[in-house]
């Protein structure tokens, strides 16, 4: 099967958790058998290979380069946003490549950069498609539908006019997955992806080998991986350490990551005093050996942080703050504990108590252990390969 990878960024510009996604599934298919070509953005148009995976890259078609972090106007964010909500320019560059590359099956995902409108170009060509849900790009400019500190309930103006091209696209693909349910049912909601066959897969992770757990410590470590931003809520974090440490419990957090240095430089700041370490960008390998529970304390409805399937596949519970898909995976004190979105205090109790038990009192580590199968590679691997073939067998 020949399968078309559509995606804003691809390796070496893993920018996020759907970067990693995309490349895993795009080398597990050619070690099966399988051609793959990811069709991505890039600094000027070039073809590339890397691990048996063909990379066509194309120059944005668009006022600037998304990775480019420079301060820009609210007129220029305004207008980028604007023509991403069907860039018929962008979407003609990748026609060019799939008429080139006569792909069996699409799979999409981020397409930031290309806009919705490569699904026109798929359909003229009548290859099936299949898109991944991986944030709220559908739904909202900024993917998040994060304002004011906080989930929005509803959709501003903004988000309901440049989504309504993306909405109406969204009829053209066969198959929708969604790598949580609390992301596919909140575009379901709204209407999106009317005539698509819809499916939940969560995203594969295995750790590497020799990956033990940790020796037992004189206090507790527990430990935050990923990006450091305001949605993530590490300052929820730190701000439960210095309750907790109130009680004269002993323990230790470990925080991983980076971000924007004069917000991390205000976080180590906040956390003077307190039994908190910046350790900056980490392996998660070398990580979470370190660690008895990992905190994942987000803001924003995250469809399903990296961290939580992570952390199982290393047999460490998590204490996840009850939004987005985090509650489908985190089993209340079989594998970890929910706290609400914010809450230091409560964030705080659960840790003292957590501390108090010592290092998998309860038998936690097993039972992450246990239910990590749903994230083995080959499972996912298998089940993406169904919904590839599914969605041919349409054409």
């Amino acid at each position: 099967m020949k399968i078309a990878y559509i995606n804003s960024f691809y390796a070496p510009n893993e920018v996020g958790g759907a970067e990693k996604s995309v490349r895993f599934l795009a080398e597990a298919m050619v070690r099966q058998g399988h051609e793959a070509c990811v069709i991505t953005l890039g600094p000027e148009r070039s073809t590339s290979e890397l691990n048996g995976v063909r990379i066509e890259r194309l120059p944005i078609a668009n006022v600037y380069d998304p990775l480019d972090a420079s301060p820009k106007p609210g007129w220029k964010k305004l207008l980028w946003h604007g023509l991403d909500s069907y860039n018929v320019k962008g979407a003609k560059a990748v026609g060019q490549v799939l008429d080139q590359w006569q792909a069996d099956v699409a799979h999409t995902n981020n397409v930031a950069g290309f806009s919705v409108a490569v699904w026109q170009q798929l359909a003229a060509r009548r290859i099936p498609i299949v898109h991944t849900l991986r944030d709220y790009y559908m739904l909202c400019p900024n993917t998040a539908m994060f304002k004011g500190g906080k989930p929005c309930e509803t959709r501003c103006t903004e988000c309901r006019v440049l989504g309504t091209p993306r909405a109406h696209a969204t009829r053209l693909v066969h198959t929708v997955i969604g790598n949580s349910h609390f992301i596919l049912n909140k575009h379901k909601a709204y209407g999106l992806f009317p005539h698509a066959r819809a499916d939940v897969i969560y995203n594969a992770y295995a750790p590497a080998e020799h990956c033990p757990p940790r020796a037992p410590g004189l206090a507790i470590r527990f430990g935050y991986i990923g990006r450091i931003a305001p949605t993530k809520g590490v300052e929820t974090l730190i701000n439960a350490a210095k309750v907790a440490m109130s009680s004269g419990t002993a323990f230790e957090v470990l925080i991983g990551g980076d971000g924007d240095e004069a917000y991390i430089e205000s976080l180590k700041h906040r956390a003077q005093g307190l039994p908190v370490r910046f350790l900056g960008r980490v392996k998660p390998e070398d990580f979470y050996t370190q660690l008895d529970w990992t905190v994942v304390p987000s803001l924003w409805d995250e469809p399903l942080a990296r961290v939580i399937f992570e952390s199982f596949c290393h047999g460490v519970p998590v204490i996840g703050s009850s939004t987005g898909g985090t509650p489908e995976l985190v089993q209340e004190g079989r594998n970890g504990h929910l706290f609400e979105a914010g809450n230091a205090p409560q964030l705080a109790d659960i840790m003292v108590k957590a501390a108090q038990a010592g290092a998998d009192a309860s038998g936690k580590r097993s039972a992450c252990l246990e239910g990590a199968s749903i994230f083995a590679p080959a499972y996912v691997c298998g089940r993406y390969l169904t919904a590839y073939q599914q969605a041919a067998a349409q054409r």
